[in-house]
């Protein structure tokens, strides 16, 4: 019960560091930590799913990038407020999970457990790749 309560307690105190942090530091300081933070949530929902689910999750990083890629496109192209490009970003991620997700509830079977040419999940872990071989800057 210790060890418990000492965890909560610094996971509390690194909440109120990561919250009080912009007030101080300078830019540099608060992108690095805004970066940590980004990949802590990132390894976070990969704990859950490969640890306590017991599941492999390929696009689970590519919805990441599809997400903070949206973000930042609605950002520096329409120069939106960050605070609406963050769910933005995430509904967009999210419609194309459930874009992903929806056809594989319906595979019955071995297919949707073992056969990975079949797992309609997989190709989009390989998304991202093939469109930045592809992708024509503007810039």
């Amino acid at each position: 019960m210790q060890a418990l309560l000492a965890r909560r307690n610094i996971v509390a105190v690194g909440i109120i560091v990561f919250a009080i942090l912009p007030t101080f530091a300078n830019a540099y300081i608060v992108f690095v930590a805004n970066l940590a933070l980004m990949y802590i949530l990132l390894s976070v929902g990969l704990n859950m799913l490969l640890g306590y689910a017991g599941q492999l999750a390929f696009p689970n990083a590519a919805l990441f990038g599809v997400g903070a890629y949206t973000s930042g496109l609605l950002r520096l192209e329409f120069d939106l407020p960050y605070w609406i490009t963050l769910p933005a970003g995430a509904a967009f991620a999210t419609l194309i999970g459930l874009a992903i997700a929806l056809p594989a509830l319906r595979l019955r079977g071995l297919s949707s457990a073992r056969n990975h040419r079949l797992c309609p999940s997989r190709p989009l872990g390989f998304w991202p790749l093939e469109l930045g071989h592809l992708w024509r800057s503007r810039l």
